[in-house]
């Protein structure tokens, strides 16, 4: 998963899912941030992950989080 923001305007995060370790693009999708604002990286990354958990979805064999130390 992917977030991805402009100082903190029009924020997004990204899941792309592979399946048999090919990509397959028919199950990727874009969340729109909606509970953060501002710039907060690791809450965006804590509401793309809430709601692909709280959705139907196959729960996936792997996870992995690009991003960087999150401010203490």
């Amino acid at each position: 998963m992917i977030s991805q923001n402009i100082a903190g305007d029009y924020a997004v995060g990204s899941m792309v899912v592979f399946t048999n370790g090919k990509p397959d693009k028919n199950e990727y999708r874009k969340f729109k941030i909606k509970t953060i604002s501002g710039i907060d990286d690791v809450g965006m990354m804590r509401e793309v992950l809430y709601r692909r958990f709280n959705n139907n979805w196959p729960k996936p064999e792997l996870i992995l989080l690009d991003g960087g130390k999150g401010a203490s």
